[in-house]
C-alpha cells in the first residue's frame, strides 16, 4: 500500500488531500472537491467487493504527486474501488455507497450527459472501445476537464489504463469540436468558459507547458471545448433540449466553487 501523507504534507504539496468533518469524507483538489462521500438516507450496494477506500485514496494521491508530462505506465490498468462499468452505473444512477471512491459530477447533470452522449453517437464520433461503454468514455472526458487532475487519476477512479482514458478524451474532444463548428455563438461575444468550475483551466495557469504536454488537446481546442460545453448546458437548461442556437442560461456565473478547509 502506498503511504498516505499527513495533512500538513498534503497541504504543502498542493496535491489531492482529504479531510473529515461531521461524519463525511471529502477528497479535495485545489478549491473544488472532486471525489465525495456524502451521508444520505438512500444508499445502494454495487454488489462487488470493493478495494479498501483508504487504499484507493492513497493510490490517487500517489498518482497526483507524479510531475512527469507524459503518462506514467500508460498501458497498466489501475485498480479503483470497483470496475469501470460499475463506477459508471453508480454515477449515472445517482448511487452513493460509503465503501467506494466515486467521482461526482459538479457542473453537468446526468440527463445532460446522456443527451450529450446521444449527440456524439448520432454524429459518429463516439463508439464502444472494447469493454468500455460510450457513456463511460464521455465520463472520462468530463471528469478530466472538471477535476484538473492527471489522466492516471481518472484511470484509477474507473479501473482503466491511462491510455484508455486518453483515447476516450481524444474521441469526445473531436466530437465536441464538431459541435462547436455547428454551434451558434452569442453575438455579444464574451462566451462563457467558467474556469472556476472546470479545473483543468487552472493547470494551464499553474504550468502552461505541463498542461499542454499532458492533456490530449491544444490550448485553442480546449478553449473551444469549454465554450461549447457551457453553451450546451446553458441552452439545455434554457430550452429543455439539445440546442446549438438560441437563448441560453448563463448558469456558471451563479455557481460558486466549494471552499477548502484551508480557505475556511
Amino acid at each position: 500500500m502506498v503511504a498516505i501523507p499527513n495533512g500538513a504534507e498534503a497541504r504543502e504539496s498542493g496535491h489531492i488531500s482529504w479531510n473529515s468533518a461531521e461524519g463525511s469524507t471529502t477528497l479535495n483538489s485545489d478549491s473544488l472537491s472532486v471525489v465525495r462521500q456524502r451521508n444520505s438516507p438512500r444508499t445502494y450496494s454495487l454488489k462487488a467487493l470493493p478495494k479498501p477506500r483508504v487504499e484507493v485514496l492513497a493510490i490517487i494521491d500517489h498518482e497526483e504527486t507524479v510531475d512527469s508530462k507524459s503518462l506514467l505506465d500508460p498501458d497498466r490498468v489501475r485498480e479503483g474501488s470497483t470496475s469501470g462499468w460499475l463506477t459508471t452505473l453508480a454515477i449515472m444512477s445517482g448511487m452513493e455507497d460509503a465503501r467506494y471512491v466515486l467521482p461526482e459530477l459538479q457542473c453537468i447533470k446526468i440527463h445532460e450527459v446522456r443527451d450529450l452522449k446521444k449527440w456524439l453517437v448520432e454524429h459518429g464520433y463516439l463508439h464502444r472501445s472494447g469493454a468500455i461503454s460510450r457513456i463511460e468514455r464521455v465520463l472520462h472526458f468530463l471528469f478530466t476537464v472538471q477535476m484538473g487532475c492527471r489522466l492516471e487519476t481518472i484511470a484509477t477512479l474507473f479501473s482503466r489504463s491511462p491510455r484508455q482514458v486518453e483515447s476516450s478524451c481524444k474521441d469526445v474532444l473531436e466530437g465536441i469540436l464538431q459541435m462547436h463548428s455547428e454551434t451558434e455563438l452569442p453575438r455579444s461575444g464574451g462566451w462563457p468558459i467558467y474556469p472556476h468550475l472546470w479545473h483543468t483551466s487552472k493547470k494551464y495557469e499553474v504550468s502552461h507547458e505541463w498542461a499542454k504536454m499532458h492533456y490530449p488537446w491544444s490550448v485553442d481546442d480546449f478553449q473551444m471545448v469549454l465554450v461549447t460545453i457551457n453553451l450546451f448546458i446553458g441552452r439545455y437548461r434554457k430550452q429543455g433540449q439539445v440546442a446549438l442556437g438560441g437563448p441560453f442560461l448563463d448558469w456558471g456565473k451563479y455557481v460558486q466553487p466549494e471552499r477548502t478547509a484551508e480557505e475556511e
